[in-house]
């Protein structure tokens, strides 16, 4: 009914990502379609989670949020944005790519598709990266970076890492 009134198509949605049916309206689906729809101002957001209904499941606070300011704070144009790149990991594949185009003094920023969601092995040909060395990159730096991330939401919620949702 929800999506109904947002003037989405819920069947389509059900179809391509039946879990999301699952979410909870006022933890995940609200708060993410709010947050992509009015703060963000994503263009066409609803067309954009029915395109992507995971990113209903994306935890907003520690995941969407970062994920965009840091993808904006890049220079990253928010026409440009799609439920897809919001989906990828920040801290597994974004911050690592980048970071690492950065090492290697490489001064062009990568397409937002080949940023989020190509493979490792299409990213470091379309770079004309090393993917052996950018794969030990991004394990050193992964771990640092996961450990980085866990640190501040165990100072920011009070629970210990392993017990976050």
């Amino acid at each position: 009914e929800y999506f109904l009134e947002k003037g989405m198509q819920p069947a389509r949605m059900l179809e391509t990502h039946p879990s999301a049916f699952t979410l909870s309206l006022e933890q995940n689906i609200q708060p993410t379609l709010e947050y992509l729809d009015e703060e963000l101002r994503l263009p066409n957001a609803r067309e954009e989670v029915q395109r992507n209904p995971a990113i209903l499941g994306t935890n907003l606070e520690y995941n969407l949020r970062p994920t965009a300011r840091y993808l904006l704070d890049k220079g990253y144009d928010l026409q440009d944005l799609r439920a897809r790149h919001l989906s990828a990991s920040l801290n597994a594949r974004i911050r690592p790519r980048c970071e690492y185009m950065e090492k290697e003094g490489l001064a062009h920023a990568p397409t937002l598709g080949s940023l989020t969601t190509s493979s490792d092995v299409t990213f470091c040909k379309t770079h004309a990266l090393n993917l052996s060395d950018f794969q030990e990159f991004c394990s050193s730096r992964g771990q640092q970076l996961k450990f980085s991330a866990d640190f501040d939401r165990w100072v920011k919620t009070g629970r210990h890492p392993e017990s976050a949702p």
